[in-house]
C-alpha cells in the first residue's frame, strides 16, 4: 500500500523503521501518491516552499567567486564577510522536469563568473526535499581564486533556530555568523562546519537543514625535482559549510576554493577552482514536519541521512542496512619494529633509522629468542576481542634475508592461525612480492592496505599503473582479500582514484584526536567516509585511531575521555572494521627524534604488558560492539592478576561467564612460556548452562626467580569453531640488577653504586614538571615504563601538579627535569652537580627518598635518563637488550618505506 516511484535502476519510496528495528516489504504495482506534506512553485529565478498549506519561504541561489584572500596575520586566514550583504540572485528559471508518485523533479541552469551550475530538486511528497548543486568550470581561471556558493533561504518570522556545527550544539539567531575557520586547532580545517541548521516557523512546520559530506574536487600539480605529477585536494579536505543570518533571512555557504593553514598545504592546493571541463557537486537536505522537532530528532535525521548504508543481494532479496549491526576490531601490532629499543646513544645492532617505524632487526633475524614475546602479545590482543592484526609498515622486513624472513612470517601467521585471528598488511611491495605473500598467508590474510596512508597527501601519477596490477594481482589470487587505500577526510582522492582505473573493495581512514577540544569533531571524520561509502557502494575502513597530545593527562582523566574518543567514529554506526592504533608501548622510536617531538603514547598496553586503564575502557567498547554471536560477546572472561611470592610461587583465578542464551561446553588449555609452570586446578572440561559464571583455579610458579611481569593463558575451545583466551598477569617484585660502571657524560656525585642504593622496589611515581619540555616527558615516560617492567611493580609516570599531597610529602620519587622546569628538583637543587648530567639520590623527611636526574638542560637530563635506564634495562627479564646487545652507534633520519628494496 505504499508507493514507489522508479528513478533510472532505482526503487525509490519512503517507509518508517523503528531505532535497532527491521523490516521486509514487498513490491507490487500500485496505484497512489504519498501525501502531499510539501510542494514547490517556481518564481523568480529560485523556488518557493509550501508546506502543510502554509508558505515556507522563498530559496535563491548565488555564486561569489573572485581573487584569493590576502593572507594578513598568522597561519589561520579568515573567509568570513558579509555573504548577505554581497548577495546577488543568481538568474535560475526553475521548471518541473518530472513527476511521480513519491517525488517531482525540478531542474535549472544558469553560469556566472565563468561557472556553469545546474540545480536539481527533487521533493518528496511526504516531507523531504533534496538539492543538488552541480557546478562546473567553463572559463574560469583556476588558481589564486576565492569562491562559494550561496543558498539564500528567505523565511516566515521564527520561534527559534538551532545549529549543530561539526557536533556541536547553539542557537543560531537572526543575526548569526559561523566560524570561518577562525579557531586554534587542526581539527578545525578539517571539518566541513554546519552539520545542521534547525528551524521552527511560527505556526507552521520545522525545517531541518542538512549539508551532507561531498568530495571535494582534485586537482592535477605538475611534477617538481622533488615530486611527481600528482593529484591533490581542492583547497580543503571537505567542503567548508558555513552560515550567516539576518532578520528573514538564512544563507547556507558552501566556500569552494579558500586558503588553509600550513599544515595541510603539502595535503591540498589552496585557493584553486576544478580544471576547465571539470567540476563537482554540492548537495543539500531540507526535511520538513508539520509538528516542532527536537535538535535530537534534527541529529537523528542528519545521521540517518550521512552515515554508512549498505545494500546487499541475495536469494531474490535486497537487504538494506542504516547504519552497520557490528564492528570487528583489530590492533596495530608489529614485533619487528616495537620489540626494538633505543636509547639514543645506545641500541640495538640492528636498529636502522631514527624515527617512526625503524625496523628492529636483531627481533628478525634472532627472532626465536623473541617468540614468546610475540606469543604473549597476540594473546593479549585475542584476550581483548580483537579479530584483527594490522602488520605496519611490513615492508619493513625488505632487507631481512629472505629465507629468515620467511621463517619469521611462518612462525608469525602460525600463531594467527592458531589464535583464529586474521591480517590486515599495511605495506609497500611491487606486484611480484604481493602474489608471493598471499599465494603463501592468504588464508590468514583478510585484507591489504597499498602504502600507507599515501592518499592523505596525494595520488602520485607515476604509480597508479603499478597499483592497478597490485588489485589485479590480489583480487585473481585471493579474490576474499580486500585491498584499500587510506586518506583521511578527504575522500575526494578517491573518486580520481576511480577515474584513473584503479580497483578498490574499500576506503580507508586514519584520524588522531589532538585536544580535548577536538573531541566532538571525531564524528565527523567518520560521517564523512560513512556517507562516502554510501555513494560509491563500498564499505569504509578505519585502519588507525586514537589521541595524541593527551599523555600529560592522568591515568584516570584519559580513562574518563577515552570511550569518547572513540565512540565519536562507533556511535555513527559508519564503521565494520576499525583499528585501534597501536596495541603496546615500545622503546624502539628514539626518544629524542623519533617519539620525542610527538609526545603520543596512545598505547593500551605498558612495556610491562599490564593494561593502562584505557585498555579496560576500550575492552568495553568492544564488548558492546562486537557481533552477538562473537567469542568475545557470548563468554566474559576476568583478566586475572596476582603476584608471586618471594619464591616465585602463587595462584590465581579467572572468572567467566556465559553471557549468551545457549549452553557452553568448553575443553580448556594452558599455554604460558617456559619460564612459567601453570596448572589447572580442576577438570580440563567446562560446561557453562545460560548466564551461569566459573571460576577456574591455578597454581603459578616460576622457572627463575627474576623480577618482573608474567603472563599465562588459559585456551577455552567450544564447538563450531568458538575459542576465546583468559589472561593471567603474575608480578614478581624485586629489585632490579645494575651496572655500575663510570662513565663521563653523567655524574654519579657519590659513585653509581652510592647513589642507586635507593628504594627502586619501592617507587611512587617517576614525576616531570608541569608544562615540562617533552624531551623531559618522554625520559621520564621512559624511566617509568623501563623500571615498571624490571621491578615487577606498578610505576605511574606524572607531571607535577598531578603528584598527590601524600606522595609528594612521603613517597619515594624519580624527579626528571632541571631547576628551571621542576619545582622540585629546584628544592634540591643546591645538593646537585652544577651544569652536569646527574643521576643524585636525596633523602627526605619520613623516610622517603628522591632520585633526581637532571642536568643544565633537557639535553642533559635525556643523557642522564638513558645511562640510568641502560644501567638497569640490560639485566631486565624482558629486554631485547639482555638477549642481544646494545651498541654505540649513529643513525640516519628516517629512511622513506616507499624507497626500501
Amino acid at each position: 500500500g505504499e508507493p514507489v516511484q522508479q528513478d533510472g535502476s532505482n526503487t525509490v519510496f519512503i517507509t518508517d523503521i523503528p531505532a535497532n528495528g527491521q523490516k521486509e516489504l514487498s513490491f507490487q504495482a500500485t496505484v497512489g501518491n504519498s501525501p502531499k506534506l510539501i510542494s514547490i512553485a517556481a518564481v523568480t529565478n529560485g523556488i518557493e516552499l509550501t508546506a502543510a498549506g502554509k508558505k515556507a519561504g522563498q530559496l535563491t541561489w548565488d555564486l561569489i567567486i573572485g581573487p584569493k584572500k590576502k593572507r594578513e596575520d598568522g597561519d589561520i586566514v579568515s573567509t568570513k564577510e558579509d555573504y548577505a550583504k554581497a548577495f546577488q540572485v543568481l538568474n535560475l528559471s526553475f521548471a518541473k522536469a518530472g513527476t511521480g508518485a513519491v517525488f517531482d523533479t525540478w531542474k535549472a541552469t544558469g553560469n556566472k563568473s565563468g561557472l556553469g551550475i545546474s540545480v536539481e530538486v527533487k521533493l518528496y511528497h511526504e516531507g523531504f526535499i533534496d538539492f543538488s548543486a552541480g557546478i562546473t568550470n567553463q572559463s574560469a581561471a583556476t588558481s589564486n581564486m576565492s569562491g562559494a556558493l550561496i543558498c539564500r533561504w528567505e523565511h516566515p518570522p521564527l520561534e527559534k533556530r538551532t545549529m549543530c556545527y561539526d557536533n556541536r550544539r547553539s542557537d543560531f539567531g537572526s543575526v548569526a555568523s559561523t566560524l570561518f575557520h577562525e579557531a586554534e586547532g587542526r581539527h578545525w580545517h578539517t571539518q566541513h562546519g554546519v552539520d545542521w541548521v534547525r528551524s521552527q516557523i511560527k505556526g507552521g512546520p520545522s525545517v531541518v537543514w542538512i549539508n551532507p559530506f561531498d568530495p571535494v574536487f582534485t586537482v592535477y600539480a605538475e611534477p617538481t625535482a622533488k615530486s611527481p605529477g600528482r593529484y591533490m585536494m581542492g583547497s580543503q579536505a571537505q567542503f567548508g559549510r558555513e552560515a550567516q543570518s539576518i532578520p528573514g533571512a538564512f544563507f547556507a555557504i558552501t566556500e569552494i576554493a579558500r586558503p588553509n593553514i600550513k599544515s595541510y598545504r603539502d595535503r591540498v592546493r589552496e585557493n584553486v577552482l576544478p580544471p576547465k571541463g571539470e567540476g563537482f557537486v554540492i548537495s543539500t537536505r531540507l526535511a520538513l514536519q508539520e509538528r516542532e522537532v527536537s535538535d535530537d530528532t534534527a541529529d537523528e535525521i542528519f545521521l540517518g541521512t550521512t552515515s554508512y548504508r549498505e545494500q546487499q543481494a541475495s536469494g531474490g532479496k535486497i537487504e538494506m542496512f542504516f547504519g552497520v549491526a557490528s564492528v570487528r576490531f583489530g590492533t596495530s601490532y608489529f614485533p619487528y619494529s616495537t620489540l626494538g629499543e633505543n636509547f639514543d646513544t645506545e641500541k640495538l645492532l640492528g636498529m636502522d633509522r631514527e624515527g617512526f617505524w625503524p625496523l628492529a632487526a636483531d627481533t628478525v633475524q634472532q627472532w626465536p629468542l623473541f617468540a614468546d614475546e610475540i606469543r604473549r602479545d597476540l594473546r593479549l590482543a585475542k584476550w581483548m576481542g580483537f579479530e584483527l592484526i594490522r602488520l605496519h609498515h611490513l615492508e619493513l622486513l625488505a632487507p631481512i634475508n629472505k629465507k629468515v624472513r620467511q621463517e619469521y612470517l611462518d612462525f608469525l601467521f602460525g600463531e594467527m592461525r592458531h589464535l583464529g585471528m586474521k591480517a590486515l598488511l599495511d605495506v609497500y611491495a611491487s606486484p611480484q612480492q604481493m602474489e608471493e605473500l598471499i599465494k603463501r598467508y592468504g588464508d590468514a590474510i583478510d585484507g591489504v592496505e597499498i602504502e600507507n596512508e599515501t592518499l592523505i597527501w596525494n595520488i602520485p601519477a607515476n604509480k597508479t599503473a603499478e597499483w592497478s596490477q597490485l588489485y589485479e594481482t590480489v583480487k585473481k589470487i585471493a579474490p576474499h582479500v580486500k585491498m584499500h587505500w587510506t586518506a583521511q577526510n578527504n575522500t575526494g582522492l578517491f573518486d580520481r582514484l576511480a577515474k584513473t582505473g584503479v580497483g578498490f573493495d574499500r576506503f580507508g581512514l586514519h584520524a588522531y584526536v589532538d585536544t580535548l577540544d577536538a573531541l566532538p569533531s571525531a564524528r565527523g571524520w567518520a560521517l564523512a567516509t560513512g556517507d562516502y561509502g554510501t555513494r560509491i557502494g563500498k564499505p569504509p575502513i578505519i585502519t588507525e585511531w586514537n589521541y595524541r597530545g593527551l599523555t600529560r593527562m592522568t591515568p584516570e582523566d584519559r580513562a574518563k575521555i577515552y570511550p569518547k574518543i572513540f565512540e565519536g567514529a562507533l556511535a555513527t554506526r559508519s564503521i565494520s572494521d576499525f583499528y585501534q592504533f597501536q596495541f603496546q608501548e615500545t622503546l624502539s622510536p628514539n626518544p629524542v627524534i623519533g617519539r620525542g617531538n610527538l609526545l603520543r603514547h596512545y598505547e593500551i598496553f605498558n612495556l610491562s604488558r599490564h593494561p593502562k586503564m584505557e585498555a579496560l575502557e576500550f575492552e568495553k567498547i568492544i564488548q558492546h560492539y562486537i557481533a552477538p554471536n562473537s567469542p568475545a560477546k557470548m563468554l566474559a572472561v576476568s583478566y586475572s592478576e596476582t603476584e608471586l611470592d618471594k619464591a616465585g610461587m602463587g595462584t590465581a583465578n579467572i572468572i567467566i561467564t556465559n553471557q549468551s542464551g545457549e549452553a557452553l561446553e568448553l575443553k580448556t588449555m594452558v599455554e604460558a612460556p617456559a619460564e612459567l609452570k601453570v596448572e589447572v586446578a580442576g577438570t580440563e572440561k567446562i560446561s557453562l548452562a545460560p548466564h551461569e559464571t566459573k571460576n577456574i583455579a591455578l597454581k603459578l610458579a616460576t622457572a627463575k626467580v627474576k623480577p618482573g611481569f608474567y603472563h599465562a593463558f588459559v585456551r577455552l575451545e567450544g564447538t563450531n569453531g568458538f575459542l576465546r583466551y583468559a589472561a593471567v598477569e603474575a608480578r614478581l617484585p624485586g629489585m632490579p640488577v645494575f651496572e655500575t660502571s663510570v662513565t663521563n657524560e653523567v655524574t654519579y656525585p657519590r659513585g653509581v653504586a652510592e647513589e642507586l642504593k635507593y628504594p627502586f622496589g619501592n617507587v611512587a611515581a617517576v614525576v616531570y614538571g608541569v608544562d615540562a619540555p617533552v624531551m623531559e616527558v618522554e625520559t621520564a615516560i621512559a624511566i617509568a615504563q623501563t623500571l615498571e617492567s624490571a621491578t615487577g611493580r606498578l610505576i605511574p609516570f606524572l607531571q607535577l601538579n598531578d603528584l598527590p599531597s601524600a606522595m609528594r610529602t612521603s613517597g619515594n620519587l624519580i624527579l626528571v627535569g632541571t631547576a628551571k622546569s621542576h619545582e622540585l628538583i629546584k628544592e634540591v637543587a643546591a645538593k646537585l652537580p652544577a651544569g652536569k648530567a646527574s643521576v643524585v639520590r636525596v633523602a627526605k623527611e619520613k623516610g622517603c627518598e628522591w632520585l633526581v636526574v637532571s642536568g643544565a638542560d633537557s639535553e642533559a637530563a635525556k643523557t642522564a635518563g638513558m645511562d640510568l635506564t641502560v644501567r638497569y634495562w640490560k639485566n631486565a627479564k624482558d629486554s631485547a637488550a639482555r638477549k642481544v646487545g646494545l651498541v654505540q652507534k649513529k643513525l640516519p633520519r628516517g629512511i622513506d618505506p616507499a624507497k626500501l628494496p
